[in-house]
């Protein structure tokens, strides 16, 4: 692991001011952000550094050996969701690939929210949707986020699945442009 930190040592931190701690893992790709972005750590069925509902794994992966399935229970609502440290005024690139296995999902949303130091939402800098027809096949999606405002501290990366169907996902990553 390599650590990286995009301010002076804590003791000669001015008061007041936000201290930005990236962390790479090995294998991942540089400059990526995203925790666990292959789904290869689970605990109890619940991928590691995402909030959830409604997910499961399944081993239907493009790549590693898991990916999310969002909608384990095709009936209800299911989302999977990290809130991430970024550097305000920058884009942000989100690439992720994406399989509906089903002809009767509904629209997946996906959304890159910016948020305060308090975690509470400032505004979106992407939205999402992607069509619902079944592809029986991983799609590779990339998209760029609008300029993160100057009080972001964090970015909110969620996948939201309404209504029925299920999709899932894999290889998710968000890197500063």
């Amino acid at each position: 692991m390599v650590n990286k930190t995009a301010a002076t040592p804590k003791n000669k931190e001015p008061e007041g001011q936000i201290v930005h701690t990236f962390i790479y893992r090995e294998g991942n790709r540089r400059g990526e952000l995203v925790k666990n972005n292959f789904f290869t750590e689970w605990d109890d069925n619940i991928p590691l550094h995402w909030q959830t509902q409604n997910v499961s794994k399944t081993e239907e992966a493009l790549t590693e050996n898991g990916a999310a399935r969002l909608g384990c229970s095709p009936g209800e609502e299911a989302y999977l969701s990290q809130d991430i440290v970024i550097l305000p005024g920058h884009f942000y690139e989100l690439k992720f690939t994406l399989k509906t296995p089903g002809p009767h999902s509904n629209v997946p949303v996906i959304e890159v929210s910016w948020l305060s130091n308090r975690e509470e939402i400032i505004d979106r800098g992407l939205n999402l949707q992607i069509n619902p027809a079944a592809l029986p096949y991983y799609q590779h999606i990339t998209a760029v986020t609008s300029k993160s405002p100057d009080n972001a501290v964090y970015a909110r990366v969620s996948f939201e699945k309404t209504g029925t169907g299920n999709f899932d996902l894999d290889s998710v990553s968000l890197i500063q442009l």
